[in-house]
């Protein structure tokens, strides 16, 4: 009797434990993508007849990078297929893991900087609110056990070549916009959300003259470009919280602090480089002889991360989700807490004496 009373104490007492939440245990059906070329897993590929970004320069099968991206790790660790590329689903394909909606060059407004190389993309993409209505019209995709991903801001910002649209200096009109996509997808039914925000866009090789195929940029854009991101992150995390106010426990709105990750590969270069899994993060791998290996840089051109980089993207969402489902379940009572303690003191009495 002895030995049951004290197992029951310790059982009790293992309530007080941390909870690990696995990913497979996070349950999510599917990956909704919204966003830019970070996210873009060859929409803009398909789109462009399969030219951009050209492979023959060491792009990955449609990616913005030198390989897989973070969305694909993302699938691939919380146990999903990696979601299928909208084009393909218009072509026939059958959605496999979720779909993929995001556009390389897509901005919160109706423009995407890169259509006029590629006409054929404004056809297929009206970038953010364009998106968003290809979900509305495709009605058998919307899935409320679905993780979304809405991942915009970057193209708002920085220096562009586009005829059809001017970056933005100030970050209201980005951030509304994303509010008002946010809001629309909650009222197609999206329970989970990822937003990500943006890192210091000051600190990309295109704000810093260092992107071989970009005009040179002016003095201060870096700084300008600094001050953007974080005035940006201010006010979408405020927007996220106002939205996660009056949308309730219905829809779960998860910040992504990107900028915070990026901050920390940053700091552990400088203060730790023999620990950095990098040994350049300032300098573009793609077409550059001093890169003999992409996963030593942390771009890889002159806006976008090396597939390294997208690695670590994909695992800080990971555990920002397990972190996000622990924080959900409820701790126990004030009433319990002392009845597991009893449990412990019992059970750990109980298995100290004789049987």
């Amino acid at each position: 009797m002895k030995r049951i009373i004290a197992a029951i104490g310790i059982f009790l007492g293992s309530w007080l434990l941390p909870t690990r939440v696995e990913a497979a245990s996070l349950n999510f059906s599917q990956l909704i993508v919204l966003g830019d070329s970070l996210s873009d897993i060859g929409n803009v590929f398909a789109a462009s007849g399969n030219n951009f970004p050209p492979e023959d320069l060491g792009y990955f099968n449609g990616r913005f990078t030198n390989g897989e991206n973070w969305i694909d790790n993302l699938a691939r660790d919380l146990e999903l297929g990696t979601p299928t590329p909208i084009v393909d689903i218009f072509n026939g394909a059958v959605p496999q893991g979720g779909v993929n909606l995001a556009f390389g060059g897509a901005t919160t407004e109706a423009v995407n900087t890169i259509d006029p190389m590629f006409p054929a993309l404004q056809d297929v993409s009206e970038v953010q609110p364009g998106q968003i209505s290809l979900l509305t019209n495709l009605t058998n995709l919307i899935d409320p056990n679905a993780l979304y991903i809405f991942w915009y801001g970057a193209n708002d910002y920085l220096p562009t070549t586009s005829p059809n649209f001017a970056p933005f200096d100030t970050p209201e009109t980005t951030v509304n916009n994303i509010a008002n996509g946010l809001t629309n997808l909650a009222g197609l039914g999206a329970k989970n959300i990822l937003i990500p925000n943006l890192p210091l866009l000051g600190s990309v090789p295109r704000a810093n003259n260092l992107d071989p195929f970009f005009p040179m940029v002016e003095l201060g854009t870096a700084e300008q470009l600094n001050r953007l991101s974080v005035e940006h992150n201010q006010l979408l995390s405020t927007t996220i919280e106002d939205l996660s106010a009056n949308f309730g426990a219905e829809v779960n709105l998860i910040p992504l602090e990107i900028d915070s990750l990026f901050e920390r590969v940053i700091t552990q270069f400088n203060t730790a480089p023999d620990r950095s899994p990098f040994s350049n993060i300032t300098d573009v791998c793609l077409l550059n002889p001093a890169c003999t290996n992409p996963d030593e840089f942390f771009y890889w051109d002159g806006i976008h991360p090396t597939k390294k980089t997208h690695e670590i993207i994909g695992q800080f969402a990971l555990e920002t989700l397990e972190r996000e489902a622990r924080e959900s379940i409820p701790e126990p009572s004030y009433t319990w807490g002392l009845v597991i303690l009893g449990g412990l003191f019992i059970g750990a009495r109980l298995t100290s004496s004789p049987t």
